[in-house]
C-alpha cells in the first residue's frame, strides 16, 4: 500500500487539513491516510488542548471516510514525553513493513527540518509531500537541506542522496487559521471551518474558553493498531 502520514496538533482538525489530505491522496495515489495527533508537540509555545479531546475531534471529522483514519501512536518515552515524527514513522514502518509511507509536511515545518530530532534518519525512512506557502519556490525551501543530502531539484520534487524523494504539491492553498478557528469556538460560533460535529464538540464541551451548552462529550476509545 502507499500510505499518507500527515501529523499534527490537530486543535482543532479544520477543513483545511480535510483538502489537503485530498490533494495528496490524489497527486500521490495513496490508498490510506493517518492522521496522528501529537500528544507532547515540542514544538509548540502554547498549552493545547488535552489528547483526548483532539484524537475524539478527528474521530468525528473522518467518519464515513473509510481510508482516513486517527491513529494513535504510543509515545516512546511515556506519557509526558516529547512527540518526535522519527519515532512516529519508524513505529508505522513496523506494522507495515513494504509499504510506502508519505509523510506531509508544510512548508515552514521543512525549513526547520534541520533541527528536529534524528532528521538525518528521518529523510531516509520515507518519501515526503510538501505543502507550499503563498510566494515560496521548490529551489527555495530546497536551501534548507544540507547540500550532501541532496541529488538534485526539479521543477515538481527533490530527489535526495538516500534515495528517498520530496513531492511537491504546489497548487495546494488554504488560508484557513487554527488559531483563527480557535477564536471562532471561543466566541461559541459554529464556524464552517471544521466539520459541523467538531464544532457542536468544541462548543459543547468549552474546549476554547466558550462556556458550554451542554455538559461535555466523552471521547470514543483510541485505536491502538493500525488496522
Amino acid at each position: 500500500m502507499r500510505i499518507g502520514l500527515l501529523g499534527g496538533t490537530f486543535d482543532p482538525v479544520h477543513v483545511g487539513h480535510l483538502r489537503l489530505a485530498r490533494t495528496a491522496e490524489r497527486a500521490l495515489h495513496l490508498d490510506r491516510m493517518y492522521f496522528v495527533p501529537a500528544r507532547q508537540p515540542w514544538h509548540k509555545a502554547r498549552q493545547v488542548s488535552p489528547w483526548a479531546d483532539r484524537y475524539a475531534m478527528l474521530a468525528l471529522a473522518l467518519a464515513g471516510r473509510p481510508r482516513w483514519m486517527p491513529l494513535n501512536i504510543p509515545p516512546a518515552g511515556g506519557e509526558d514525553a516529547p512527540t518526535y515524527s522519527v519515532n512516529e514513522v519508524g513505529w508505522l514502518q513496523q506494522r507495515h513493513p513494504g509499504d510506502e509511507i508519505f509523510f506531509l509536511i508544510g512548508a515552514d515545518a521543512f525549513r526547520e527540518l534541520p533541527t528536529w530530532k534524528d532528521y538525518r534518519r528521518l529523510l531516509g525512512m520515507c518519501d515526503f509531500i510538501l505543502v507550499p506557502r503563498a510566494g515560496q519556490t521548490l529551489q527555495n525551501l530546497a536551501r534548507a537541506l544540507p547540500d550532501d543530502m541532496i541529488r538534485s531539484v526539479g521543477p515538481d520534487r527533490i530527489e535526495l542522496t538516500t534515495g528517498r524523494t520530496v513531492y511537491w504539491l504546489p497548487r495546494f492553498r488554504s488560508r484557513i487559521s487554527s488559531t483563527g478557528v480557535r477564536q471562532e469556538l471561543a466566541a461559541g460560533k459554529r464556524t464552517r471551518q471544521v466539520p459541523a460535529a467538531v464544532s457542536e464538540y468544541a462548543c459543547r464541551g468549552g474546549l476554547y474558553g466558550a462556556r458550554p451548552e451542554r455538559p461535555g462529550v466523552t471521547a470514543p476509545p483510541a485505536a491502538t493498531t493500525a488496522e
